[in-house]
């Protein structure tokens, strides 16, 4: 059973870039460092402009995008 006190997502130094294999193997930088923390019961809201990088996160959590560097984990009750 998931304690209250253990965070539901924990995101350390998150990283994502891209190989632009037509540009000649370009990597592009979309997201560097990028910490959080969720618990039971909190809510959060990605907002933020264009371009900033909240599809991308909600992709690597959903494992459409594999993660570059950092770490992600969901932590799921047992049983």
């Amino acid at each position: 059973m998931t304690s209250l006190t253990q965070p539901f997502l924990s995101v350390d130094a998150l990283h994502k870039a891209f190989v632009l294999h037509g540009q000649g193997g370009m990597t592009l930088e979309v997201m560097r460092g990028l910490s959080l923390t969720l618990s039971p019961g909190e809510c959060l809201v990605l907002a933020g402009p264009s371009g900033i990088g909240k599809s991308t996160l909600l992709k690597m959590l959903h494992g459409s995008y594999r993660v570059t560097g950092g770490t992600l984990r969901l932590h799921f009750e047992d049983g």
